[in-house]
C-alpha cells in the first residue's frame, strides 16, 4: 500500500496517515449500498 505521510523539517511524523484502506467507513458504505438497490443500481445512479 502506498500513502503520503508528512514530515517536519526534523523527519518527525506531523500527524497521522489515513491509508485508502482504512474501514472506518465501512458501516456506512454497506448502508449506501442497500440504500441504493445494490452495485448495479449504484453505479448507475451515481455514473
Amino acid at each position: 500500500m502506498h500513502s503520503a505521510v508528512f514530515l517536519d523539517e526534523k523527519t518527525v511524523i506531523i500527524r497521522p496517515a489515513i491509508l485508502w484502506s482504512d474501514t472506518r467507513t465501512s458501516e456506512q458504505c454497506k448502508k449506501i449500498y442497500t440504500l441504493s438497490g445494490g452495485l448495479d443500481q449504484l453505479i448507475h445512479s451515481s455514473g
